[in-house]
């Protein structure tokens, strides 16, 4: 299956500052530059909340969103400078919606929907969602994420209880069914939320998978166990 590897993205002014932000993208991008062929991805796209990115020039394709879109996902068809074929296309909005709470997350809800006009433009039949502080550690997960053919598939998160929205995995149809979040445009993504209304509590899933070893590490402060499949929230020190 034709498939596009997608993540958020907004770099900005941190406790830690601007230049942690960027190490936290520069890692992610060079990770899964690696993992392209063990995740049965042929592109690499974000979707940035209209950052301060001239830091990730050298590592991205920078595309802006409101025009129409690049012809392909080819570097040197988009820009004439020699981009690597495997580097990254970033497209970026002009305008920052952010986080207003820890239940109000419009920047989110645009980017990740966005992720579906990506894949209906350039023909991909699969999205593989893994958030930029996400890690897919494990060969067998890995193997799992590209033979998946169909279906909204997510994992799950042990301790919080609920799917683990940070990897997913669109397939098909159903990226026509998150295509129509975007379509309904900043009503749907500025909506007032409560905290029963996460993402998580949502999205449309059609299959939740708890076999795989995984959680939130860094957030509770823990070490990532060796024998983790995977691990999110997983920031770059």
């Amino acid at each position: 299956m034709k498939s596009v590897l997608c993540c958020t993205c907004f770099i900005g002014v941190t406790k830690k500052g601007t230049e942690f932000r960027t190490a936290r993208y520069k890692k992610w991008i060079e990770y899964y530059c690696r993992k392209m062929e063990n995740l049965g991805v042929e592109k690499i796209t974000m979707m940035d909340d209209c950052s301060n990115v001239w830091d990730l020039q050298n590592d991205v394709v920078i595309c802006p969103v409101g025009g129409p879109l690049p012809a392909s996902l080819n570097p040197q068809e988009f820009d004439a400078m020699s981009y690597p074929n495997d580097r990254p296309f970033m497209f970026r909005f002009g305008n920052h919606l952010g986080r207003l709470d820890v239940a109000n997350y419009p920047g989110w809800w645009r980017s990740f929907t966005f992720c579906a006009a990506v894949a209906k433009n350039y023909g991909f039949e699969k999205i593989v969602f893994i958030e930029s502080d996400a890690y897919v550690k494990s060969s067998r997960l890995c193997e799992y994420i590209k033979g998946l053919t169909d279906g909204w598939t997510v994992l799950w998160n042990p301790i919080l209880q609920f799917p683990e929205t940070s990897i997913q995995i669109i397939c098909k149809e159903q990226i026509d069914v998150l295509f129509k979040y975007y379509e309904m445009g900043e009503d749907f993504w500025c909506k007032k939320r409560t905290t029963s209304e996460f993402a998580e509590h949502i999205l449309p899933f059609t299959n939740i998978c708890k076999e795989f070893k995984g959680d939130r590490y860094m957030e509770w402060g823990k070490d990532v166990p060796l024998d983790a499949d995977y691990s999110c929230q997983e920031e770059c020190v």
